[in-house]
């Protein structure tokens, strides 16, 4: 199946693309188990080097442990024939890049709320000896509109261990 012949993703219903990167594409599908949302990370397996299923591997290893309200959740994985899958909770508010490019402006005390939360989920994350490598404004996503609860993803780049040394990210954010 090419990805737009497809209408589910084991036992989620694909209902749109979210978004498309380097890695894949992102679906948003619904659960016929509970109803709701998620996001999936389709990878395909012809496009897999040794260094993507590393970075797979370790998104996958890292995201499956951490709790923090700040960070993605990990739920699950699937694999068929031709791909990967990574079952993530959705967030309905976007990734940062778009909502700043939707507001054009934004207050200093919005400002202050997203650094506060980043920094609630850094602080997180170095208590785990993570390092994420990768922090840019795709990477943070908003839970929804309205709350604009932020939501650091993308452990692909992560590390574990306090001090890198390694150079890994984007180049425009490093």
């Amino acid at each position: 199946n090419t990805p737009m012949q497809k209408d589910k993703i084991g036992p989620y219903k694909i209902l749109n693309k979210a978004g498309e990167g380097a890695f894949g594409i992102v679906w948003m599908t619904e659960s016929s188990k509970d109803n709701k949302n998620y996001a999936i990370k389709e990878i395909s397996k012809k496009r897999m080097t040794p260094q993507l299923m590393e970075n797979l591997v370790r998104e996958v290893h890292i995201s499956f442990n951490l709790k923090h309200k700040n960070i993605i959740k990990c739920y699950n994985t699937l694999e068929s024939k031709n791909n990967y899958y990574i079952i993530f909770e959705y967030c309905s508010g976007g990734d940062l890049e778009k909502y700043m490019k939707r507001l054009k402006t934004i207050e200093l005390g919005d400002a202050l709320y997203f650094m506060r939360q980043i920094r609630d989920a850094y602080r997180y994350l170095l208590s785990q000896n993570i390092l994420h490598r990768d922090i840019k404004l795709e990477n943070i996503l908003l839970e929804d509109d309205k709350d604009c609860v932020v939501k650091l993803s993308d452990f692909g780049c992560s590390k574990v261990d306090p001090i890198g040394t390694t150079i890994c990210g984007t180049p425009k954010y490093m």
